[in-house]
């Protein structure tokens, strides 16, 4: 990494665009000692991949590695004008100066993109993070909880069952459904808590993001029934063998009838018998539907996230 500033007791330095090995593994290795879900190096060049703009710091005390930060956004968060900053400071090193540090200067940044929101996370129960959050402008915007299901437990012989007149193909076998998937897509937004009050993204957006490396083509899948599209869930690729959930919707005219369920099945096997180990859902604390349906189908639940929004400090 390279040092930009020096503070009393740390520096601050930064780590560049690309930068793999060893300075990763460092920073990663003081991300994933607080954050609740691990990044590996394949992970993180995946997310890396797909980001229009990013910033990344450390803090060092002597020659550790203590502290460190980032500020990033995708093509969905840019047509929103929102960055995502997260900062990680060892519990031993804390109240020093240096997650004020890395926050001013990842702030900053985020200015420099013309960005006016940041978005972020904190542990619920975790006062001091959000105590920290807030004297930066930011509040609770909702809760949030990752899911997870280990594929072993995947009866390959089984085939899976869908409703009946309802069929499902993976979106890289019908491009000719793209828009007919976006308007869906478009339609769900509204009723997720935390996107809720966010314009949906254009086509061209939404393409920029089905583009990106770590979407799946293969595990994205469409139900379909005699009257077009019923449902889609949209998967990427989390590294390490992990595909993410990263939306589900079903048509309003075609629910319950279990194709919530079929899509989650059906990518089961699917992801199961192509070798992956692992799915991860993130589910909005306010849909108890959702989670009650996951939690049937065996995935089990990490502890509770808050999500932060506010103003980028200084804007």
């Amino acid at each position: 990494m390279t040092e930009l500033t020096g503070h009393r007791g740390f520096t601050v330095e930064e780590l560049a665009k690309g930068t793999r090995g060893g300075a990763l593994e460092e920073w990663l290795a003081v991300r994933n000692a607080i954050d609740l879900w691990s990044m590996s190096p394949e992970g993180f060049a995946l997310r890396e991949a797909g980001e229009l703009a990013s910033l990344r710091l450390g803090a060092r005390v002597e020659s550790e590695l203590v502290g460190v930060g980032q500020a990033s956004t995708d093509a969905f968060q840019a047509a929103q004008h929102e960055a995502a900053i997260r900062i990680y400071v060892l519990p031993a090193h804390r109240r020093r100066g240096i997650g004020s540090a890395l926050h001013e200067r990842l702030a900053a940044f985020v200015r420099e993109q013309a960005h006016a929101t940041i978005l972020s996370r904190v542990d619920a129960g975790d006062e001091a993070s959000l105590a920290f959050a807030e004297r930066r402008g930011l509040s609770v915007h909702g809760m949030q909880q990752l899911g997870t299901f280990d594929l072993a437990a995947v009866d390959l012989g089984q085939p899976p069952v869908l409703p009946d007149g309802v069929s499902v193909v993976a979106l890289e076998e019908r491009p000719d459904l793209h828009r007919a998937v976006f308007d869906l897509l478009v339609a769900a937004i509204p009723e997720v808590p935390s996107l809720a009050d966010l314009a949906p993204p254009s086509f061209d957006t939404w393409q920029e993001m089905v583009r990106e490396p770590s979407y799946r083509h293969d595990l994205s899948l469409v139900a379909i029934d005699d009257e077009g599209v019923a449902g889609h869930i949209e998967v990427t690729d989390d590294g390490d063998r992990r595909a993410f959930i990263s939306m589900l919707a079903v048509a309003p005219r075609a629910r319950r009838r279990g194709i919530a369920r079929g899509l989650k099945v059906a990518l089961a096997y699917r992801a199961a018998t192509a070798g992956w180990r692992e799915l991860v859902t993130l589910n909005d604390g306010t849909n108890e539907r959702i989670r009650q349906l996951n939690e049937s189908l065996g995935y089990r639940y990490l502890p509770e996230s808050l999500f932060l929004t506010g103003p980028v400090e200084g804007g």
